[in-house]
């Protein structure tokens, strides 16, 4: 209840109210909150709308993660991120999943305690805490899951040129490297290497993506 009531965005579930169960102290009987009503993002089929609609969504995005980063209980988490954290109301995508968000960051003793989880990348180790964890790891998932397949999927000659390179990937035409940066790695086909089944280069990018060790491939 605090945190809906903290964080009045467009972009976080509005906070109709709430009942206390019964008679007594809700500690006793629990409360049952009243919000919005919405469309669950795995049913509202965002990758089927026009690009327009779909830009609109990850500007949404992009200032709900500003306010989570500058709230007044500090930078917040989005911790176990899924997209069953957020619905569609009224044209706009919210976040439902307030109770799964942390206003604390990693307690560390050096920069290596602050890795990001899937990334090959750290926060500073300031203080004994993982400054800027919480916003990056925000940013991280909101990528994966959101920017990526909604931006790249069907955008308008006037930004398709900047498309295939929007990850930081270079195409390199008749390269062959011999194996020289080969290595290992869970599930692969071959022992002489890291070898995985992709269902198109989307599915490349985003295996290579989750992979600390990947920085390219064929």
């Amino acid at each position: 209840i605090l945190l809906l009531q903290e964080l009045t965005h467009p972009n976080v579930v509005r906070m109709l109210g709430y009942c206390v169960r019964g008679e007594g102290t809700g500690q006793d009987k629990g409360v049952t909150l009243v919000t919005e009503m919405g469309t669950p993002i795995h049913d509202s089929g965002l990758e089927t709308l026009p690009w327009r609609q779909r830009l609109k969504i990850c500007l949404d995005l992009a200032s709900l993660l500003r306010v989570l980063q500058r709230s007044s209980m500090g930078d917040l988490l989005m911790a176990n991120f899924t997209d069953s954290m957020f619905m569609m109301s009224e044209g706009s995508i919210r976040l439902v999943g307030v109770g799964s968000l942390v206003g604390t960051e990693p307690v560390c003793n050096s920069h290596a305690d602050c890795q990001l989880e899937g990334l090959d990348a750290r926060s500073p180790c300031s203080n004994f805490r993982c400054k800027n964890y919480n916003s990056k790891t925000n940013l991280h998932n909101v990528y994966q899951y959101f920017l990526r397949p909604l931006l790249v999927s069907s955008a308008p000659e006037q930004v398709a040129h900047k498309v295939p390179n929007a990850h930081g990937y270079i195409k390199l035409e008749n390269s062959d490297y011999q194996a020289k940066f080969d290595y290992p790695c869970p599930n692969s086909r071959a022992d002489w290497g890291c070898v995985l089944t992709a269902q198109g280069l989307q599915d490349a990018i985003l295996k290579c993506d989750k992979d600390l060790r990947c920085r390219a491939f064929v």
